[in-house]
C-alpha cells in the first residue's frame, strides 16, 4: 500500500450524466448497483473517468499496486474497473459521487492473462472482490496515508505487515492495517508471489551495483550519490506515459532507506 494521489475535481462526463440524469443520485442507496450500471452504459463518459483515474493513481490498483496499463499507458483489457471506496450501497449518492470513485484491479477474477501471477486458481482473489460492500478500517485509505515512511513492510517472501514505528508517527492503528491488509487478502500467494519476485529482482541486481559503487574510490562523494539517485529514479519515478513500476512499494522497500531519501527530495512526482 502506498500514498495515492486523488482526483481534485469531478471528471466533466461525470458531471455532465448526473446533470442530464438528476434523479439517479437520488435514488434509494438499495438501487445503486442499478444507477452505477447505468452511468457505465455510457461508455464515453466511463471511459473519460477511468482514464482520469489512471492518470491521477499513475497506473496502479489503489490497493495492491498491481499495475493496470500497458506500455503505451492505456487501460489493460478486462483487468481494471471503477471501484468504489465507500461501498455504494452504503448509503444515497454514493455510485455517483466522484470522491467516491478509485482505480482498482479486478481483484484476479479475469481468467485470461498470460500472466499466472494475475489470475491464480484458489483462494486468490484480492481488492474490491473481497471487501465487497465493507468499509476500509480508519485511516487506511491509500488516498490518505504519507507518502513518505510506508506504513507497511514487504518481507523477503513478498508478505505485507504493519510498520509498526511509521503507523505510530502517522496516526494509524497497527491493528487497523493488519484488518485492511486481511480484508482485501493483499497477502494471497498470488500477490505475495509477484511481491517475492519484486523483492529478488531488486536484490539480484541493486545489492551488487550498491556494493561496487561503495567501492569506487575513484568516484567523490558527490558522484556516488549522484550514481545512487539515477539508479534509484530508474525504478521509482514515473516513466514517460506518468506511470509507475507494479509493486512500486515493494521495490521502495526492498532498496531501502536510500530510495525513503530520494522520495523526500522528489515527493512532487506523487503528490
Amino acid at each position: 500500500m502506498k500514498r495515492v494521489r486523488s482526483l481534485t475535481a469531478e471528471p466533466l462526463p461525470l458531471a455532465n450524466y448526473r446533470a442530464n440524469n438528476p434523479g439517479e443520485e437520488k435514488r434509494p442507496a438499495t438501487e445503486a448497483k442499478s444507477v452505477w450500471s447505468g452511468f457505465k452504459s455510457d461508455q464515453a463518459a466511463y471511459r473519460q473517468v477511468l482514464d482520469d483515474l489512471v492518470r491521477t493513481q499513475q497506473g496502479l490498483c489503489l490497493y495492491c499496486e498491481q499495475l493496470l496499463v500497458d506500455q503505451c499507458g492505456g487501460p489493460i483489457f478486462g483487468d481494471y474497473q471503477i471501484e468504489h471506496v465507500l461501498a455504494k450501497s452504503g448509503a444515497t449518492g454514493r455510485a455517483l459521487d466522484w470522491a467516491n470513485l478509485v482505480l482498482a484491479c479486478t481483484g484476479g477474477t479475469y481468467p485470461h492473462h498470460q500472466d499466472a501471477l494475475r489470475f491464480m486458481p484458489g483462494p486468490n482473489q484480492s481488492c474490491g472482490q473481497t471487501k465487497d460492500d465493507a468499509d476500509l478500517p480508519p485511516g487506511t485509505d491509500p488516498r490518505s496515508i504519507p507518502l513518505a515512511g510506508s506504513i507497511v513492510d514487504v518481507d523477503m517472501v513478498g508478505k505485507l505487515e504493519a510498520n509498526a514505528a511509521n503507523c505510530t508517527a502517522s496516526g494509524v492503528s497497527v491493528r487497523d492495517v493488519a484488518r485492511v491488509i486481511a480484508l482485501l487478502n493483499l497477502n494471497c500467494e498470488r500477490l505475495r508471489k509477484a511481491r517475492q519476485n519484486q523483492r529478488d529482482n531488486i536484490n539480484s541486481w541493486f545489492v551488487p551495483l550498491l556494493t561496487e559503487l561503495l567501492a569506487a574510490t575513484h568516484l567523490n562523494a558527490a558522484e556516488r550519490q549522484q550514481m545512487l539517485d539515477l539508479w534509484i529514479a530508474g525504478r521509482l519515478r514515473p516513466n514517460p506515459q506518468g506511470n509507475l513500476r507494479a509493486f512500486w512499494s515493494t521495490e521502495r522497500l526492498a532498496i531501502g532507506e536510500a530510495a525513503e531519501m530520494w522520495i523526500s527530495n522528489n515527493q512532487g512526482l506523487f503528490q
